[in-house]
């Protein structure tokens, strides 16, 4: 969700708004009484400052002040609880927990210290924690709807989906559920493959609340994981025009997209024109141009990142290793082998992880795949021969692709040497005259460096290029340079159509 920027008239409202809330609920004065210290008072009045400034988004402001506060009153419940919201509101969870830790030794009677503070575990990935912390307010609070959507986000994250489906079901049956429990519950149904159950739910709370983008995006889900594939592109579609800068309508339409081109496959039938259009304009940097630049690159491993690059861009792909987990000295034996025998039954398993997702990995080169299809949704015996036929179709079109060499095959890691960028460009050249892309780290310990958005030449037809990051952030979720890599692939682009430069230029 962006940042407003704060009003120069919001900012009384939002005072008294603030300075009411801390007064009725954190200091409440008691009989007997003596009264506020004056001094305390004073900070009473900066804290409901920073409590504005925190929800206009000016979350380093709010810190200061906040970080002063605690220096005068290191053990006062208000600014310990404002001041782990302030490290929320800017994403910044793992410097959150040890805050709501604070507050919540203090503070044990508030259950936001508990409810927020198994969030932030379950944002860094800290599954464990989390269950373990939200199992206690459970237990403490009860019937608290904050600390009940909690636990069914956190069921949702870990694969549990029928105990989301129940703990968000307790809380869509109060009087007005909140849009965010109406979300959960049929999300859940959806995971949990009742689709007609999460049908009906999604409509009853479309009725309620007709421009909630995340009942929006639920009903898309539901298109897709039917599999419904006119349904899912042009839901997905609508979704990503009315909401250009949220990118789970470019993921989810990217996937309903390739999902109508693999079913089209599978049947040997043509896809409806619909689906192959050209993507939406998002802004200002999303347009043919970049979606043309980037078919010309074809990702080759570590990871997905490059593979949500390209979808960003609206380009589809149908690529074997685009949704791999891939591993350099696994990457090279398949090259080696040929890809031979990938998608036959012998090589291949279907396992389950750890958020219920099936996964399909060939045994002996430990290719990872995502099937972006879950337990429950799905009959497993019937998705795992289409899932090897799906494998073979397009180990095939690899093996075609490399022996074209039309395209720059893309490796992206934490960082490998050249030697071993070396050996695998070896391997990528026993098919034809391939040109490489080697992306990683900007400034990795001990290989080389160079500045985010740039590339060289490591050699003839090799290039690296470098990031100031990589995508992967806390907790599992993509945090993409999206700038850097459109530079790096038009540079590379532009440099494998001039006379080769020699390596390091």
């Amino acid at each position: 969700m962006g940042i407003v920027p704060l009003s120069p008239e919001r900012l009384p409202t939002l005072l008294k708004l603030a300075l009411y809330r801390l007064v009725r609920v954190r200091a409440p004065h008691r009989p007997g009484d003596p009264g506020l210290d004056p001094a305390k008072a004073g900070w009473r009045a900066t804290l409901a400052s920073a409590v504005a400034l925190r929800g206009a988004g000016r979350f380093a402001e709010a810190d200061s002040l906040l970080a002063r506060g605690l220096a005068v009153f290191p053990d006062d419940p208000g600014h310990l609880i404002e001041h782990a919201r302030a490290a929320d509101g800017a994403g910044r969870y793992r410097e959150a927990i040890p805050r709501w830790q604070a507050a919540l030794a203090v503070a044990p009677g508030e259950s936001i210290c508990h409810f927020s503070l198994a969030a932030d575990f379950r944002e860094i990935g800290e599954s464990v924690e989390a269950r373990r912390v939200i199992e206690a307010a459970l237990t403490r609070f009860p019937r608290d709807p904050s600390v009940i959507c909690e636990a069914g986000r956190i069921a949702e994250a870990e694969g549990r989906f029928a105990d989301a489906a129940t703990l968000f079901g307790r809380l869509v049956r109060r009087q007005r559920p909140h849009p965010d429990w109406l979300r959960g519950h049929a999300h859940a149904l959806v995971l949990l493959g009742r689709f007609d159950e999460a049908e009906t739910a999604i409509a009853e709370a479309l009725a309620r609340h007709p421009d909630e983008r995340m009942l929006l995006a639920v009903q898309g889900i539901l298109a897709s994981s039917r599999e419904d594939w006119p349904a899912a592109t042009a839901l997905w579609a609508a979704y990503r025009q009315r909401f250009p800068n949220d990118k789970t309508g470019w993921e989810h339409h990217g996937r309903a997209v390739q999902g109508a081109l693999l079913a089209a496959e599978d049947a040997g039938a043509p896809v409806a024109p619909a689906v192959l259009s050209a993507p939406l304009k998002l802004d200002v940097v999303e347009d043919e141009d970049t979606r043309a630049l980037m078919l010309a690159f074809e990702s080759i491993g570590d990871s997905c990142e490059f593979g949500s690059v390209q979808r960003r861009y609206g380009a589809e792909p149908l690529g074997l290793l685009r949704w791999n987990d891939v591993q350099l000295d696994d990457l090279i034996a398949a090259l080696a082998h040929r890809f031979e025998g990938m998608g036959l039954p012998e090589h291949t398993e279907m396992p389950v992880i750890g958020n219920g997702e099936y996964t399909i990995r060939d045994k002996r080169w430990s290719l990872w795949m995502h099937t972006f299809l879950f337990e429950g949704q799905t009959d497993p015996a019937a998705l795992y021969p289409k899932m090897c036929r799906r494998v073979a179709y397009l180990r095939d079109k690899l093996v075609q692709d490399l022996e074209a060499a039309e395209k720059i095959f893309v490796y992206r890691s934490a960082g490998v040497d050249e030697a071993r960028l070396a050996a695998l460009h070896e391997a990528l050249e026993a098919y034809g005259r391939i040109r490489l892309l080697a992306v990683q780290p900007a400034t990795v310990p001990g290989l080389k460096h160079g500045a985010p958005g740039e590339i060289v030449a490591l050699g003839e037809r090799r290039w690296m290029g470098f990031l100031s990051r990589l995508g992967v952030a806390d907790g599992n979720y993509w945090d993409i340079a999206f700038d850097e890599w459109v530079s790096i692939c038009r540079l590379t682009s532009a440099a494998a159509r001039s006379p080769a430069l020699p390596p390091g230029s």
